[in-house]
């Protein structure tokens, strides 16, 4: 099975930043942005470190296939575009190109060609194990 990381780099007051990478081939796929650790409260945190079952199917907010992470007592947490935290997630996975500032917050850009980029890296498949640490 595929195993994904991502590990994070540090946290902020406006999210937890980290890297997400091929773990076998430590092999750098994009960028990521979550919220800082709240407890693991629905929609207010990031998710928990650990590991994780990842799973394709379809999202009926987005209208598609989307990769859900797959967390105890949590629900709902996908990888998806957008670049501000406190705007663009409650609890899910932002991918990114590049780390930059929008309304004087830490953000990724290029979300979407990360987005993208993810998509066909894991094309084929239904499943990866995903491990979150700091």
């Amino acid at each position: 099975m595929k195993i994904l990381r991502i590990r994070r780099l540090w946290a902020r007051e406006d999210g937890s930043f980290g890297i997400l990478e091929d773990y076998d081939r430590k092999f750098p796929i994009a960028l990521t942005a979550e919220l800082k650790w709240k407890n693991n409260e629905k929609n207010f945190s990031c998710v928990p470190t650990g590991e994780y079952d990842c799973v394709y199917e379809p999202s009926f907010r987005f209208g598609r296939n989307m990769w859900r992470v797959v967390v105890p007592n949590r629900e709902g947490i996908l990888f998806h575009s957008g670049n501000c935290v406190e705007i663009d997630s409650r609890g899910c996975i932002l991918l990114g190109m590049q780390w930059g500032v929008l309304q004087d917050k830490l953000a990724v850009l290029h979300s979407r060609i990360a987005l993208d980029y993810f998509n066909n890296y894991l094309k084929g498949l239904e499943k990866f194990r995903l491990i979150i640490d700091n």
